[in-house]
């Protein structure tokens, strides 16, 4: 439960402090500016005009494309926010990339395409088809592979099953094993499971974070669920708080919004920032 932007209460009502970003002061400036815009007599004027109102719009996702960009490198630091925040950028991991579910001689050629390329696969499981999938991919390769179950294993005894056979094919963790409804079951996997298992659907923002702690061994932070950086860096501070790990996750997202999202990566376990790298018309390259 979020109490502030400086604390969070756990289950115990304990209070775990919440290490905040060096623009907070000036991110909270902006938030008084913007709400004094919107209370003064031209804003209320533009809001009569239906085109007047969709250029604004148009304008505020822009200014907040701008101002995204400008907190990684720019907004009076001259510097990356990894240096900001004083990380080292070699303890980063490596990408995980994705091959997605298909039949069995294009899960083959893709994973020949990529093989030499990356030193850790993604793999979406969670259909009928889950160990024809694991199979053709180490008939390439003994790369290793993070799971994602996307909520699809429905049985929890099944699930534990799975992943106890997936840890002898070179899995190293799992996200998402079951529906986000069935955090008991969950827990019930994570207590007994030989791999880390990490909450995807089941998180989106900081608030959320306490109630998996005993759920989850670890998180999966998105920049475009959490609304960004600074609550990025909070959600990593409070999972660490809790003993969890973590790994950041993206989208299908532009090389802008992945450059973000590795600014904290050096801080986490796993990383699967290959967004950009399944679309063709990134428009940051």
């Amino acid at each position: 439960r979020q109490e502030s932007d400086s604390t969070v209460e756990n289950s115990d009502q304990q209070k775990t402090e919440i290490k905040e970003t060096p623009l907070d002061g000036k991110i909270k400036n902006i938030g008084k500016n913007i709400k004094k815009v919107k209370e003064s007599n031209w804003f209320s004027k533009l809001q009569t005009s239906q085109g007047a109102l969709r250029l604004y719009s148009v304008l505020a996702g822009f200014i907040y494309i701008y101002f995204a960009c400008s907190c990684i490198q720019y907004l009076g630091y001259y510097s990356p926010w990894y240096k900001i925040w004083g990380l080292n950028k070699e303890k980063t991991p490596s990408t995980t990339f994705t091959i997605g579910i298909d039949t069995p001689d294009v899960v083959r050629e893709k994973t020949k395409e990529c093989a030499d390329q990356f030193n850790i696969l993604k793999v979406k499981l969670g259909r009928d088809n889950d160990k024809e999938m694991i199979e053709t991919i180490r008939s390439v390769t003994n790369l290793p592979i993070a799971i994602d179950a996307n909520q699809g294993w429905k049985d929890r005894q099944y699930a534990l099953d799975m992943i106890h056979w997936l840890k002898e094919k070179g899995i190293v963790m799992i996200e998402q094993p079951m529906p986000k409804e069935k955090l008991d079951d969950i827990a019930w996997i994570t207590q007994q499971s030989p791999l880390p298992i990490f909450a995807d659907e089941s998180l989106q923002r900081l608030g959320d974070v306490a109630a998996l702690k005993d759920a989850f061994t670890g998180i999966n932070i998105k920049l475009m669920k959490c609304t960004g950086m600074r609550e990025a860096w909070k959600m990593v501070t409070l999972a660490h708080a809790f003993g969890m790990r973590v790994m950041v996750g993206c989208m299908t997202e532009t090389s802008c919004a992945i450059s973000a999202a590795s600014q904290f990566s050096p801080l986490v376990d796993f990383a699967d920032l290959d967004g950009n790298l399944l679309i063709s018309n990134d428009r940051f390259k």
